[in-house]
């Protein structure tokens, strides 16, 4: 019963997820590969006055649960990155591949 929660639990988050993605693509034009959260974090970082960091008051306040929400998408999203290089480090280049830019 343990392993069908957990099993329940990591699905919902990861649609959850899949809309949030979703949502930053369509609607606002960003990357199908981050999520709306991070997005909001790294787009008020780098203004914050602009309505990115109105968003990110809107989305913690939301999810009230986690002290920082968007920052901890970010961070989350940083760590699958290297997580996917580091498994993809040991991949050699296909000669034909190696000299083009």
């Amino acid at each position: 019963m343990r392993r069908l929660c957990y099993a329940a639990q990591q699905t919902a988050i990861g649609v959850i997820t899949l809309a949030s993605c979703i949502t930053n693509a369509l609607v606002f034009g960003g990357s199908a590969r981050q999520s709306l959260s991070a997005r909001c974090y790294v787009e008020a970082a780098a203004n914050p006055k602009s309505v990115w960091a109105r968003r990110v008051r809107v989305i913690n306040t939301i999810i009230f649960w986690e002290a920082d929400h968007c920052f901890e998408s970010w961070i989350d999203e940083i760590a699958r990155a290297e997580r996917t290089l580091h498994l993809n480090s040991s991949i050699q280049r296909k000669p034909e591949h190696a000299n083009k830019k």
